[in-house]
């Protein structure tokens, strides 16, 4: 959101948590002689069928637990610990591998809001877009994409075409008219592939959640209720509640504050670099999950790339951590 439309408060508000929720029970310990749970563990309910469905199905002897296997990977010699899935690009070397044993397990994922729950880059860059042509000019995306995950603008679009336009400029009303025109087509928008599905895993295995967002508490917490995830998030932390946003790192030492997690604890997914930066000098790993305005962008210093949050189910990408 542009600063002018949603300024931030001289005072950081305070911010309202869920409380922590319990790990569900597990089920009986797993019969050391059974071959399908020698290397496995026992979580409760149910285990995802990776089908490209999202569904999940029963477990298969015992309706109350089902075991899950360590991913082949995990003991797999070195020469195959490299090989990623479609969609998947990442630094899983021998080195990273062998070090990542002796990791932090994962406890939380925190989530930027913008081009990573909700696809609203496309619309907030075309909506300008329109502007532009309507006075005979294009939006220079080279220079748009700098504000992408920043807290403050670096690139003022609106002053930007006022310099470019010889013609009486009104300002407030152009504003006005793009913002409204980027509102209504927000509104209309769908989580982003895998969101839900990574939100409902993430509450299976006991994950805290969070989002972390350059955006205002309004605006965020409003398409969360709207899209029925705002129950999902355990804390959300906007631009209103720090000093500094992005690509500073106070979202996420907020963040992680309020999870009660350290930062290796927890991984962080991030469509920009500006994101990137934020999550990494506050010590959490880093999913890059680039959007159309953004794929282009180098995203190289996350840990791994993903397409999309649709291409690795969350268990497989826990486990590469590790």
């Amino acid at each position: 959101m542009p600063p002018n439309v949603d300024p931030r408060p001289e005072k950081p508000h305070t911010l309202t948590t869920k409380p922590r929720a319990m790990p569900r029970e597990c089920g009986k310990p797993v019969r050391t002689d059974d071959p399908m749970a020698r290397h496995g563990r026992v979580i409760a309910g149910t285990h995802d069928v990776a089908d490209g469905s999202g569904g999940e199905r029963p477990a298969r002897n015992n309706a109350d637990q089902a075991v899950r296997r360590d991913p082949p990977w995990r003991d797999a010699p070195h020469d195959r610990v490299d090989r990623a899935a479609p969609g998947v690009r990442g630094r899983w070397s021998h080195g990273a591998h062998t070090a990542a044993r002796g990791a932090d397990l994962i406890k939380a994922l925190v989530f930027d809001f913008d081009g990573v729950i909700l696809e609203t880059e496309t619309p907030a860059f075309e909506t300008w877009s329109e502007i532009y042509r309507e006075h005979g000019h294009e939006l220079p995306r080279e220079r748009w994409v700098e504000n992408i995950g920043a807290s403050a603008w670096p690139f003022d679009a609106l002053e930007h075409l006022a310099s470019l336009v010889a013609a009486p400029f009104d300002h407030d009303a152009i504003n006005a008219r793009r913002e409204a025109r980027k509102i209504e087509l927000v509104a209309t928008l769908e989580t982003m592939a895998g969101v839900r599905e990574y939100l409902r895993d993430a509450r299976r295995l006991g994950l805290r959640t969070a989002v972390a967002s350059s955006g205002s508490d309004a605006y965020v917490s409003g398409h969360l209720a709207r899209l029925g995830l705002r129950d999902s998030i355990d804390v959300v932390v906007c631009r209103d509640h720090v000093a500094r946003g992005k690509p500073f790192p106070d979202l996420y030492l907020r963040a992680i504050e309020e999870l009660g997690v350290g930062g290796t604890e927890a991984i962080a997914f991030e469509d920009s670099p500006n994101g990137i930066a934020a999550a990494k000098a506050a010590g959490l790993r880093c999913v890059a999950v680039p959007n159309p305005i953004t794929s282009t962008l180098d995203l190289s210093a996350a840990d791994v790339r993903l397409d999309s949050l649709g291409a690795l189910v969350l268990e497989e990408l826990i486990a590469r951590f590790r």
